[in-house]
């Protein structure tokens, strides 16, 4: 039927856009967690901790999109679409939770004397990551035309969220390296700390 048909080309699209979605994940938290090690940067290790449990929820929904699109039967009247909700819900806990201990690690850092970066090695590390996460989420976009779900839209809104966030750090540290010859030189140590507590709390929303 008509109906059905459109159900399953719902479903084969979501799992194109979850897959793609997975995959770039992947690339970009390895990169960023190259990046951290290297840099000992804050804010690049709240885009990985994000990144990565990202990954985790999509490995997930990748798993169970088959059963959204299950019928009703005798055993469950309600069918299995609830499930979609409760991975949305599920994903958003876990980024407060994380989100929140983050933060609390970098005023730690700050109260400890903070953490001196290379600034203009982030900002354009971030640079490129914002390519990359724009290139991204236009394919997403395109495929996600003709067909519209709670799951993609969430993994769409993910992905400008990334892209926003990877422009606003980008941004922010290119500036910042000009602090050492400023009267705001003392703000060097803590800006880092204050990049990643800003990022996190932009995270959580």
């Amino acid at each position: 039927t008509k109906e059905k048909k459109g159900g399953y080309m719902k479903e084969k699209q979501e799992q194109i856009v979850m897959r793609i979605s997975f995959w770039s994940g992947v690339i970009f938290a390895l990169a960023e967690l190259v990046m951290t090690i290297f840099s000992k940067s804050q804010s690049v290790l709240a885009d990985t901790v994000y990144d990565s449990i990202e990954l985790v929820v999509i490995g997930l929904t990748i798993y169970i999109i088959p059963l959204f699109y299950k019928p009703v039967t005798e055993k469950h009247p309600f069918g299995y679409a609830q499930l979609e909700s409760i991975v949305i819900l599920l994903k958003g806990f876990m980024f407060i939770a994380v989100m929140m201990v983050l933060i609390i690690n970098n005023i730690q850092i700050m109260l400890n004397g903070g953490n001196e970066v290379n600034h203009m090695q982030v900002s354009m590390f971030e640079t490129v990551l914002t390519c990359f996460s724009m290139m991204i989420l236009l394919i997403l976009m395109r495929i996600n035309k003709k067909v519209t779900s709670p799951t993609v839209d969430v993994e769409i809104y993910g992905w400008k969220i990334d892209v926003f966030s990877s422009v606003g750090v980008s941004i922010a540290f290119f500036f910042s390296s000009f602090l050492v010859n400023t009267p705001f030189a003392f703000l060097s140590p803590y800006f880092d700390q204050i990049v990643a507590i800003v990022l996190a709390l932009g995270m959580m929303k």
